[in-house]
């Protein structure tokens, strides 16, 4: 241990905080300073049948009491400072897994890229397939209404000239008919 030392009231403790929390963790430690204390507040001498012997109990209870308060507020102090460790290694541990994310992104970069174009490429596919799809039925609608259009038309010549040639006979019938009446 240490030779630098804290003292307090009726016992000296560690002050260096790695020697304190072992001596807070040592059951041994915390019989020993128990006892000593009860040792040395025990050895008070005094008579109660007068002023003084009777303030020398009460000053050695204060001491008791405020060595307790002194313990206390090391320990307080020390497990104030033992808290703060866990979000110092937090902190920590999230600065390694951010950078190293980070790390991980640009290292693996140039594979994202090639397979972002690899896929422009499958799309760009894709659609140009698309449009020669569009084209095709395009052109295979345009032919099939052509066809359409140029069977209607000739339907409709055929009507036409059956049209025109029923009313050359119905013309002809008339004039005969006004020919042998008159």
């Amino acid at each position: 241990m240490s030779e630098e030392k804290n003292e307090i009231a009726l016992v000296t403790l560690p002050s260096v905080p790695a020697e304190l929390e072992a001596a807070f963790i040592n059951d041994e430690f915390i019989e020993g300073l128990i006892k000593d204390i009860r040792e040395k507040a025990s050895s008070v001498v005094g008579d109660l049948n007068t002023v003084k012997g009777r303030r020398s109990y009460i000053s050695m209870a204060a001491n008791v009491r405020s060595t307790k308060t002194a313990i206390d507020e090391a320990g307080k102090k020390l497990v104030a400072e033992m808290k703060k460790r866990p979000a110092l290694v937090d902190a920590s541990r999230k600065k390694v897994r951010d950078s190293l994310d980070e790390l991980a992104v640009e290292i693996r970069k140039p594979v994202t890229d090639w397979e972002a174009e690899q896929k422009e490429k499958e799309f760009n596919a894709m659609w140009d397939e698309a449009l020669e799809l569009d084209a095709k039925i395009t052109a295979e609608r345009a032919a099939a209404l052509a066809a359409k259009i140029e069977a209607d038309h000739e339907m409709a010549l055929l009507m036409n000239e059956k049209i025109d040639r029923e009313r050359e006979e119905a013309r002809q019938k008339g004039t005969t008919d006004k020919g042998s009446t008159a």
